[in-house]
C-alpha cells in the first residue's frame, strides 16, 4: 500500500499531476483503512483501492501524453492554455464501475450526477445562509444528503445534510445520497431498503 500499486511507476513529464493523483489515492485509502481498523469492515475492502485508483491514474498518463504532444506545437496558445486548465483538474474522475458504487435509479439523463461520482460542490442552503457542500461534508465519516425530503433513520456514525431546493438539488435529481468520506457517491437511490444493505455491507450500523 505505501508504494502506491495502483500506479504505474514510469510517465513522461507534464501535467503537474502527482500531488493531485497522491491526495486523491490517500483519500481513497485513508477511509477504507479507516473502516477495516474499526472492523466496520472486512480486509476485502482494501482491495478496491487498486481496482478504483488504477483507472484513474492510467487516465492521468494518458492526459499527461497527450498534453506532452500539444505542447510542442506552436498552434492554439490561448485554447491550449484553456483546455489544460479544463482536462487538468481530475474533478471528472469517477468509480461508476466500482463494486463500493451502487446506482438504483433509473432513466436518467446522460449528464446525471451518478453513483461513482464525485459530489458536485456547489452551495447548499443552511440555516446561516449558503455554504458549500464540500465545507459542510468535512470529514472522516460518511454523509447522507437527503434531496428536498424528511431524511431516513441512519446510524450516528453518518452525517445527515439536508439539501433543499437550488441549484445542488438540481444537479443531483432525485435521493438521497450516500457520500463516502472521500466525496464520491457511494449509493443513489429512491428506495430505503437499497440505503439499509448499503449501511450494513459499509459496517455502519448503529
Amino acid at each position: 500500500m505505501c508504494s502506491s500499486p495502483a500506479r504505474p511507476r514510469a510517465h513522461p513529464p507534464g501535467g503537474g499531476q502527482d500531488l493531485n493523483i497522491s491526495v486523491q489515492d490517500a483519500y481513497n485509502l485513508g477511509w477504507k483503512l479507516g473502516q477495516v481498523l474499526r472492523h466496520q469492515a472486512p480486509d476485502a475492502l482494501l482491495d478496491s483501492y487498486k481496482t478504483e485508483r488504477r483507472p484513474a491514474v492510467v487516465h492521468v498518463l494518458e492526459l499527461r501524453s497527450r498534453l506532452y504532444r500539444t505542447g510542442r506545437s506552436p498552434e492554439g496558445g490561448i485554447e491550449k492554455a484553456r483546455d489544460r486548465g479544463r482536462l487538468t483538474h481530475l474533478l471528472s474522475v469517477h468509480y461508476r464501475d466500482s463494486a463500493l458504487s451502487t446506482e438504483t435509479r433509473e432513466r436518467l439523463a446522460g449528464a446525471a450526477v451518478r453513483a461513482g461520482d464525485r459530489v458536485p460542490d456547489l452551495p447548499c442552503g443552511t440555516e446561516d445562509g449558503p455554504r458549500r457542500l464540500l465545507e459542510l461534508m468535512r470529514g472522516p465519516h460518511f454523509t447522507l444528503l437527503a434531496v428536498d425530503r424528511t431524511p431516513p433513520r441512519v446510524p450516528p456514525a453518518v452525517a445527515t445534510i439536508r439539501v433543499p431546493d437550488g441549484e445542488l438539488a438540481e444537479a443531483l435529481g432525485a435521493g438521497p445520497f450516500l457520500v463516502r468520506p472521500d466525496g464520491h457517491i457511494g449509493l443513489a437511490t429512491q428506495d430505503p431498503a437499497h440505503l439499509d444493505r448499503y449501511l450494513a455491507k459499509a459496517g455502519l450500523t448503529d
